[in-house]
């Protein structure tokens, strides 16, 4: 979710003490892996951490939702027919289709994106 707003404004006033910024074109930073990369950029040691936000947001979902709950829903049982559901992301699409669908055993599964 949306960072809070006490966090929002504290960047905002450390915003307003920035007086100057420095671009380093030559700088080699991949970002195929996650993790810290380290450089030196000027004589001063710099710091770069890639990190997967589709990870962090699978872990927040699964911390949220029971998904063993919503496999049963989805399968069926009890002499319950499958449920069908209808996924409207397009606000998350990247990050929905990396639930990994097939754990849900669902077919008729529809995801807009």
């Amino acid at each position: 979710g949306p960072a809070p707003e006490s966090v929002t404004n504290a960047i905002y006033e450390l915003t307003k003490s920035i007086t100057s910024y420095s671009i380093v074109p030559d700088l080699k930073c991949s970002i195929e892996y996650c993790g810290l990369q380290f450089f030196k950029v000027s004589g001063k040691e710099f710091e770069v951490e890639v990190i997967d936000s589709v990870v962090d947001y699978l872990q927040l979902m699964k911390s949220i939702f029971d998904f063993d709950v919503i496999r049963k829903l989805i399968q069926g049982s009890n002499n319950k027919a499958p449920f069908n559901i209808l996924i409207d992301s397009m606000n998350g699409g990247k990050n929905i289709k990396h639930v990994n669908w097939h754990d849900f055993n669902q077919i008729d599964l529809i995801i807009i994106f």
